[in-house]
This record gives C-alpha cells, structure tokens and sequence, in this order.
C-alpha cells in the first residue's frame, strides 16, 4: 500500500467539509485528526477484552475521522488490516460523506467495509451489540428538529431526555443502547450537556448505570470552523464500584498533557444538576471553599424569591425613552429616529433594560432612561393612545407569536418591584443592582425580592464577592460564543450565598463595613478589580463571614486563572493572545 490513496481522501474530505453550507441545520462538525487520535487510543485503552474480537463502531461516521484514527491504532496494536476491516462499523445520513469513510479505510487497509448510509436513530440501521461506541454526534438544536424526529426521540428516549433535548444528546443515549454489556461509550460533545437542564436524567443514569471513568475538556479550542468548548466523555457498560471516582481533567491536546485534574465520587454525581461548572469550570478553591462554608451557606432560592425579568415580546413597543414632557404629554424616542406622543400616564416605571445600563450597585431607578409603557382600558379612548396602537398594528406587532397569546396583546405584566437584581450574562466584571426603592427590569436579568427584607445587605454583598463570580462559573454555562457565561434563574437558584439567618453579628457589621465602598463605585475588569484595597479588605471580611480559611490572594488567583481561561476562548479577546502569567508579570492595568 501507498500513502497517495489516502492522501486523496483526504483532500475529498476537506473539499466535502469546505462544501457545507449550513452546518446549524445538519449538525455536522468533523473530528480534527489529532483529537480523533486521541479518542480512538482512549477507546481502547478503556476495553478490557480481546482485541482481535472487538465490534467498534461509529454512528455519525461522516467522513470516518474516528473510524480511521480507530483502524490506525488497531494495527499500531498488532491487528491485520484484513482483521481490523472486520472489527469496525459506521453509519451516516450523508451519503457522499460515507463513501469517502469507505474510501478512506479502503486506502488505509487494502479491503473493502459496508458502512451504512442511513439514520442511526431508526434501530434497524445498526443491528447488533458493540464494544466500542465512539462518536462526534451532530449538534442540532431541538428548534430545528422535524416533529418525526422527535416523536421518534420520545418514544425511545423519553426516560432519558425531556422534550427540549437536541439531537447530539439523542445519539449519547443511542450509544447507550448499542454497546454490549462491559462496552466503551467514548463520545465528543460541548461541554452544555454537563449542565443543561434536559440531560439531567440522562446524566444521572451514565453515573449510576455505568463505570464514567473520565470527562476531559479541551483548554484549546480543537475545531476551526465551529464555536464549541468540546468535551470528551468515557464510561463503561459495567456496574460501578461504591467507591467509584470520576476524573475530570483538562487536557492540552497540543501537548497530550492532562493540565489539571478533579476527580469527584461517582456517586455523588448521580445527584447533583451540574457537571461541567464544579468540576471544570470552576477551580478547586470553589470546592474547598463550599466544603468549608458548608454550615454558613445556602442556595439563593432558600432566601428570596426569584424570577426572570419581564419579557416583553416586542422591547421597541413596551419599553420608551421619554425626551420631552409637555404638561400630560410626554415625547418618546423610538428605535427608527421617529417620535411619538402619549400621555404621561400611558408611561409606568423605570425598567432597567440593558446590563450596560448597571454602573454601580447602589443608584436611583429614576436615572434609567426607558420606561415601561402600561396601558389600560380607561387609555384606548386616547388620541395618541390609539395612534400608538395603530401604528403597532401595522407593524404586525399583534400577530407576532409571542404576543397573540395573551388575553390581551398589549398588557404589560404587573409585578412587584424587584430589590436586588443580577444580569444573566456575565463577563469579567462583578455586577449587582440594589436599586433605591426596587425596580422593573428586562429579561436580561434576575429579579431577586429576599424573603425577609433585613437579609437584604447580606446577599447583597454576598452576590457582590469574588465568591459569587466563582459560583456562576459552577452553576452557569459558557457555551455562547465571545467568553459569554450565561445563568437561568434555575441555575442561579442554586448560587450558594451566605446565610444572614447564621453569620454573627459581628461579623455581619465588618463585612457590610467593607462593602460600603464597593456598593457605591463601579465595578472594574475582575484582573484590575481585585488589586484594589477595598475590594481586598470586602474579600476578607466575606471569608471570615462564611467560616472559611483562606487567603485572598488565593481567591482572587484561583478566580482570575478560571475568567482567564473562559474568555480565551472567545475570538479575538485579550485573553486569547496572552497568558495570564505574561499579563501578570507585566504588572500592567488589563
């Protein structure tokens, strides 16, 4: 054999993938060799029989990166190639993708291999058991999946996955279902499925059914052409052990050297909602901090009340930017350069509509420029009312989908105002809101109304500590592109905060003490924010607060390190061109 026949391949597999034009409606992400390398040798390393009778197979072959890599480390093993050929399998709904997966093997190994073309989620397009299940599954969000599709998931899958799973978490539980009993389930995916909500069971089962030996995440961003933060999973089709440990290890692929590692009984994971945020998002000082805080912390939910900022369905409708008022008339600037008119009683309060818009913590609602526009029935016999309304309607604003479902489309929500609130997203920077009075705010946030208003200063300053910062990197995900760290009000349910029912008084006045200056300046970059003396001093007041030994300069290290890692992967950001250490030891402002 040649190397020229799979070189050919090769290249038909590169003007294949150059040739996808819509990889969000497919899901198709093809395996970089080296990562493919990888996974096939942890594949087998992981399987315990003979290799001269192993069953592999792939069940999202593509273009058979992992079938190859797996048929290359079988001969670097001692197989014949007549021999490896019959030990691997592999299906795929692209036709041309397969015939260049048979192909390449073909050149590999001088015999010919029958992959399927066909859906691997109808159970007759790969008949059998296997021993090793090793896929890159497509990443189709469950918006864009046929209603057969998913009909077809709940019917097979419903004890595992809800009805908003996407397809790649439909092909882990497929996997499942196709290995042999003490088989090898090797898979790569986004780190989301760690965490997200419609996996939870899917998760708990892997923990409790089968040995899950490892997750590893990729530090260095593996693909070119798709914004992911992969993860690669192995668990065993085997009963676990009661003292079974999961490592969870971040791997530089570059180096093929595992930079850190957390190993967390398997047990316990059964049981917890989140994977990927403790355990490789977050760094080890999270859990020594939560073990050491244990009697003084709670989760968020246990002391207020909790709920995602209003949606409006149409912003550029409900939320006005008043720029004139003339006796019961106020001017509203509108999105297009154009104004209206409408009575001032048309106009409800203030709501805080973009993160941007929470300089610093302690501020008046009456500052924010957008009002929440709140009509009524006594209004409709306005002029200008009906003018507003008219013009709304001519922009189809009635008839969009998530309005037409309301008793009446042009209502906005009652509800208390909020006392403290957080963004959704977050960034490099330690934002709260603890508004003078309370306030309305926009979905981009969680409204936070505290059980027993005397708690109020506590989790303020609670939510307001590197701790805090921590924790989002524990219970949110970062799956979205640009560094972006999103919270859903059910993961932030679980923030751990302290408890002002527990923390001594003495320690409640020293640490409401220190938070004075940070509750009334703006936040800086958390890089810059931790070497001020304030925040050094609020830093130490916290730890004593939760009961915790532990230096601030080991917080704020271990947080610096974790934001660092997670904005490197974001295109184009500082810290994708620059170390931490580099940064550091410039002793430069970031």
């Amino acid at each position: 054999m040649t190397d020229r026949p799979e070189l050919d391949y090769d290249l038909l597999e590169q003007r294949h993938v150059q040739g996808l034009t819509d990889a969000a409606a497919t899901g198709r992400v093809y395996t970089p060799a080296p990562l493919a390398a990888f996974m096939a040798n942890a594949a087998l390393d992981a399987w315990a029989g003979d290799l001269a009778a192993i069953r592999v197979v792939d069940p999202a072959c593509g273009c058979g990166a992992l079938l190859v890599a797996t048929a290359k480390a079988l001969l670097a093993r001692g197989l014949a190639p007549e021999m490896v050929a019959g030990r691997l399998h592999g299906a795929d709904l692209d036709a041309e993708a397969v015939a260049i997966a048979a192909g390449r093997l073909r050149a590999l190994l001088g015999v010919d291999l029958s992959l399927a073309v066909g859906d691997s989620l109808e159970p007759a397009t790969l008949p059998g058991a296997y021993d090793v299940v090793i896929a890159n599954p497509p990443y189709i969000r469950q918006e864009r999946l046929t209603a057969a599709t998913k009909a077809a998931m709940r019917r097979r899958w419903g004890h595992l996955l809800d009805g908003t799973a996407d397809l790649a978490a439909a092909f882990y539980a497929l996997g499942w279902d196709l290995l042999a009993p003490g088989g090898v389930h090797l898979y790569l995916g986004t780190d989301s499925w760690l965490d997200v909500a419609y996996a939870a069971r899917l998760r708990r089962h892997l923990a409790m059914a089968g040995q899950l030996r490892a997750i590893w995440q990729l530090d260095e961003a593996a693909f070119d052409d798709a914004d992911i933060h992969p993860v690669v999973s192995l668990a065993v089709k085997s009963p676990p052990a009661p003292d079974a440990v999961t490592a969870f290890r971040h791997l530089d692929l570059r180096r093929g050297s595992v930079e850190r590692e957390t190993g967390r009984a398997q047990a316990g994971l059964a049981r917890e909602a989140h994977w990927a945020g403790p355990y490789l998002r977050a760094p080890a000082v999270y859990g020594r901090i939560v073990s050491a805080g244990v009697s003084r912390l709670v989760p968020l939910a246990e002391l207020a009340e909790l709920r995602r900022g209003w949606t409006t369905g149409a912003n550029e409708f409900f939320y006005l930017r008043p720029v004139a008022v003339d006796g019961d008339r106020v001017t509203v600037q509108l999105a297009d350069g154009e104004t209206a008119r409408l009575p001032a009683a048309a106009l409800g309060p203030p709501v805080l509509v973009k993160a941007g818009q929470l300089a610093v913590p302690r501020w008046d609602p009456a500052d924010l420029p957008h009002r929440l526009l709140r009509l009524n029935h006594e209004l409709l016999d306005d002029e200008d009312v009906r003018a507003w309304l008219a013009r709304a309607e001519r922009l189809g604003y009635p008839q969009r989908p998530t309005l037409r479902s309301r008793a009446v489309w042009w209502a906005a929500e009652v509800r208390p105002p909020a006392t403290l609130c957080l963004p959704i997203g977050h960034k490099r920077r330690p934002v709260l809101g603890w508004p003078n009075g309370g306030l309305v705010a926009s979905d981009n946030f969680l409204e936070i109304r505290p059980y027993d208003a005397d708690h109020t200063p506590v989790l303020a300053a609670s939510l307001l500590s590197a701790f805090a910062l921590l924790a989002y990197e524990a219970v949110g995900r970062a799956n979205f592109g640009q560094g972006l760290l999103k919270t859903q009000v059910y993961e932030l349910a679980e923030l751990p905060v302290l408890d002002p029912r527990v923390v001594p008084p003495d320690e409640w006045v020293a640490l409401m003490r220190n938070a004075g200056s940070l509750l009334a300046r703006a936040p800086e970059i958390v890089y810059n924010e931790v070497r001020r003396s304030d925040r050094q001093g609020f830093e130490a007041a916290w730890l004593s607060a939760a009961g915790v030994e532990l230096t601030v300069g080991e917080l704020h290290e271990a947080l610096c390190r974790t934001i660092w890692r997670r904005q490197s992967r974001a295109d184009q950001s500082r810290e994708s061109r620059l170390s931490y250490d580099d940064w550091h030891r410039s002793g430069q402002p970031f």
